[in-house]
């Protein structure tokens, strides 16, 4: 029947021990080792590509800070641009005002000079004018009605004259 052999069996279990020992010492820690490095290589790449993700997410919001600072700072200059636009249109406006004012001035000036010439050149005349009707007084007559009469008519075209 059956016959079982103790020593066969010890044998058998001491020398499966000594392989799964040797199976350990020489496949199991490698193959443990290859593992590890594997599953390291994994955890590393993913802590790279998380750190990847955060730096792009951190300059991602950095640009978009940026870019709104730099749109911000464009409307500024357009803005500044308007109103240094509307300063010089205002300053250019408000010299020419001047200009005119100038020129009207200057031909007030003008004009009041040439009346002045004016009322000079017409005094001449009147003392032109006076002369000659003293003239003709003295030679015509004494007579201080005619005198009166050729004054007043004098003075009276110098006036349709004026």
């Amino acid at each position: 029947m059956l016959d079982i052999n103790f020593h066969l069996i010890i044998a058998q279990v001491i020398t499966f021990l000594v392989g799964l020992f040797l199976l350990w010492l020489v496949a199991y820690k490698p193959i443990m080792g290859v593992f590890r490095k594997r599953a390291d290589k994994i955890k590393e790449d993913l802590d790279a590509a998380e750190s990847a993700r955060v730096k792009m997410e951190a300059s991602k919001a950095q640009y978009d800070s940026e870019l709104a600072v730099l749109t911000e700072k464009g409307r500024q200059i357009v803005q500044q641009a308007a109103r240094d636009g509307q300063q010089a249109r205002e300053a250019i406006l408000q010299d020419a005002r001047a200009q005119s004012q100038d020129i009207l001035r200057q031909a007030e000036e003008r004009i009041t000079v040439e009346k002045e010439k004016a009322i000079k050149e017409l005094r001449q005349e009147v003392i032109t004018l006076s002369m000659q009707i003293a003239e003709k007084v003295i030679q015509e007559a004494m007579n201080p009605d005619l005198n009166r009469r050729l004054a007043n008519q004098t003075l009276d075209q110098l006036e349709r004259k004026a």
